[in-house]
């Protein structure tokens, strides 16, 4: 499913006009705290938003319609679209997989 998922998002993107490379990505360390890591699903390259992380989540309550901030507690609607709430805790995560790989887009 993640791979499914990564692939409809590089999709979505280039279709938006994104020109972006998306990498898989393992472990990847704190170079100024060797003892913090994350592993983001994705490293994204953008030419027009610049570096990001991609991390992906896959709900099966929602595995046969569109989520929404309607069908799941950790997304809400920013400025009409679908966004992550900082209450939940995702946002921490993706948070801190940025800190970690020093990027500044999700």
């Amino acid at each position: 499913m993640e791979s499914e998922a990564r692939e409809k998002y590089i999709s979505t993107m280039k279709v938006e006009g994104h020109k972006l490379k998306v990498e898989e990505s393992g472990l990847v360390v704190c170079e100024n705290h060797v003892y913090l890591a994350a592993s983001p699903d994705g490293l994204i390259s953008c030419q027009c938003c610049g570096e990001g992380v991609l991390e992906i989540k896959c709900p099966l309550s929602v595995s046969h319609t569109t989520p929404s901030p309607h069908n799941l507690d950790c997304v809400c609607e920013m400025d009409g679209k679908p966004a992550l709430k900082r209450s939940h805790p995702y946002f921490s995560q993706v948070m801190f997989e940025m800190a970690v790989t020093k990027t500044k887009m999700v």
